[in-house]
């Protein structure tokens, strides 16, 4: 089993760790672990054979990120990748644990092992490429695994309805592996922390989010707010045009831009009321990290499928209406007792949402869309 793993902010997939470690000691499979990134292997190095960018690839391609110029600074990237997997022809099945990754299988030289794409719960931030892209390559899988219900209706949706439109018989529901805790009470900080995060853009609906500060300001209801969004630039460039918005509107000093990073989900903790407002993610795990974090999420209906099986359909807004969601939000700043028992509901259904499934069902499906069973 290769597994082809990293490339984003976010930290290994669970799943996938424990489906390396399963291979590994339960069924005497070699499992080697090519990762994106340089640095600690950390817990891959427990469960697979690990290898990762040469120095130059890995330098070569923190330039181009950082730069934007992704042409010949990347060809010592490309170079280790077609080199690695060049050797992938000798695997039974490949397994693709991120947006990065499914991308980089492009490099595999013909004939390809069958490969299973694994969607993590992680902010379409962390997915990389484009959308058309990566729709490209699930649809040549053998297997798409997703982490919830809610994403699993929208992967098998049709294109025209906003969905990916994949083959009902080649996706695979298993709850992802992601420890949720009921919170406590929270202590509302001064001023009131209001977080939304995802793709800076069109898509994550950060635009939306600013329309929403821009409506409600730094007081709502004589409370001192502060507003801020956590993501990087989405590759599709729109992020440009929120951050030209901002500047139209002139509160750069009310929203306040942060790069998404390891910490989201301590940044996503320390609020006081997370909007989530993203366009085409169901099931966004700032909104897992929210509910375990004891803080109430409020947002549009394409980003709320969390809030629906809490039964919350009030925090839910349709259409997009911003002007709405600044009525919930007033309502959720000034009454704590009704802010609270909105992260007590979203806790809850978050813990029964990813409550993880066996991991041996997620290996013999794998094995049977592999053609290793008959």
């Amino acid at each position: 089993m290769l597994i082809v793993a990293g490339g984003t902010a976010a930290p290994p997939d669970p799943t996938v760790l424990e489906l390396a470690r399963l291979a590994r000691t339960e069924h005497d499979a070699s499992v080697t672990a090519l990762l994106l990134d340089r640095g600690d292997a950390g817990e891959w190095a427990e469960v697979a054979d690990v290898r990762q960018p040469t120095a130059t690839a890995a330098t070569a391609r923190r330039v181009a990120d950082t730069t934007g110029h992704h042409g010949r600074l990347r060809t010592p990237e490309r170079s280790w990748l077609r080199r690695e997997l060049g050797e992938a022809y000798a695997s039974d099945v490949v397994v693709a644990a991120s947006g990065p990754a499914l991308l980089a299988l492009e490099h595999m030289p013909d004939p390809t092992p069958p490969v299973v794409a694994v969607l993590p719960l992680a902010d379409r931030d962390d997915d990389g490429g484009s959308p058309l892209e990566l729709l490209d390559r699930l649809r040549r899988a053998v297997l798409t695994v997703v982490p919830s219900r809610p994403v699993l209706e929208w992967a098998t949706r049709s294109g025209d309805e906003g969905g990916l439109g994949l083959e009902p018989d080649r996706l695979l529901h298993h709850p992802a592996a992601r420890p949720v805790a009921v919170a406590g009470p929270r202590v509302t900080t001064a001023p009131t922390q209001i977080v939304g995060s995802g793709p800076l853009g069109w898509r994550g609906g950060t635009d939306l989010f600013v329309s929403l500060a821009a409506i409600l300001g730094s007081q709502i209801a004589g409370r001192p707010a502060r507003w801020t969004w956590i993501g990087d630039p989405d590759p599709d460039g729109t992020g440009d045009d929120v951050l030209a918005e901002i500047e139209r509107r002139r509160i750069e000093d009310l929203v306040r831009i942060v790069p998404a990073a390891e910490t989201r989900a301590e940044q996503v903790a320390s609020a006081d009321l997370y909007v989530a407002t993203a366009r085409d993610d169901p099931f966004p795990a700032a909104v897992v990290d929210a509910a375990a974090a004891g803080t109430a999420v409020v947002g549009f209906t394409p980003a709320t499928a969390l809030l629906g099986d809490a039964g919350r359909e009030d925090a839910r807004i349709a259409d997009l209406d911003v002007a709405a969601l600044a009525l919930r939000v007033v309502n959720l700043v000034v009454d704590g007792e009704a802010r609270a028992a909105l992260a007590a509901d979203i806790a809850a259904a978050a813990a029964a949402a990813t409550e993880p499934a066996p991991i041996d069902d997620l290996w013999a499906a794998i094995e049977l869309a592999a053609g290793r069973v008959p």
